[in-house]
């Protein structure tokens, strides 16, 4: 209730990075993806959350005994404790979304884009939740037409523009000039052509093209 906005969003958007990346792998299980598809439901019930649309919690320039929004819940406090539950309910669905997206990534690991992602928050200090779900929609475009339309489904997106939108909005990068942003990423493919483990948990085929690809999309 006290998070920051940032911080709820960048833990949110890695979260579901975990659940997509535990989906779309060579060592996803039955068990696996059912969890997923069941933690991608409550994900997708804090969206307007993560898109800052909703204030949920806490705010340091309000009342401690006030949520969100104080002006407009104390001029109608009928309407505020109901706000304040669905707000809590909110919460609880991403909290316990999350924390099934830790179960499935134990059982399968993470994939390419936590592999893209690492360099960019080490040199360019891009916080991790954003710097892992950049990559989402062009790891998802390679997989399955079956695999795409289960995600999309689960996280109430109507179609791949429509994901993709959404994480152009919600992925704040910074301003990286475009030249550190291909030269980090260049290294990084790289580093995932030199370790073919990191390239064994992606269900298709993986080559440079692949990759250079999922970093452009």
């Amino acid at each position: 209730m006290y998070a920051p906005y940032k911080i709820l969003r960048n833990t949110a958007i890695d979260a579901m990075a975990h659940m997509i990346e535990s989906y779309i792998n060579t060592d996803a299980t039955v068990e696996s993806k059912n969890l997923v598809l069941d933690g991608l439901k409550l994900w997708s019930r804090g969206k307007d959350v993560i898109l800052g649309t909703r204030q949920v919690g806490y705010l340091k320039n309000e009342h401690p005994q006030n949520v969100s929004d104080y002006v407009r819940r104390s001029q109608n406090p009928d309407s505020s404790a109901a706000e304040e539950a669905t707000d809590l309910k909110i919460l609880t669905d991403m909290l316990t979304a999350s924390n099934i997206a830790g179960q499935a990534i134990a059982i399968t690991g993470t994939c390419l884009p936590h592999a893209l992602s690492y360099r960019l928050t080490y040199e360019l200090h891009i916080p991790h939740g954003p710097a892992t779900a950049i990559f989402q929609s062009g790891f998802m475009r390679h997989a399955d037409e079956k695999t795409q339309k289960e995600l999309l489904r689960a996280m109430d997106f109507k179609d791949m523009d429509e994901f993709r939108s959404f994480l152009g909005k919600t992925c704040d990068i910074g301003n990286i000039s475009d030249v550190d942003y291909s030269l980090v990423v260049e290294n990084a493919i790289k580093d995932i052509l030199s370790e073919p483990s990191r390239i064994a948990k992606a269900p298709y085929h993986v080559d440079r093209d692949v990759l250079e690809d999922i970093a452009s999309n």
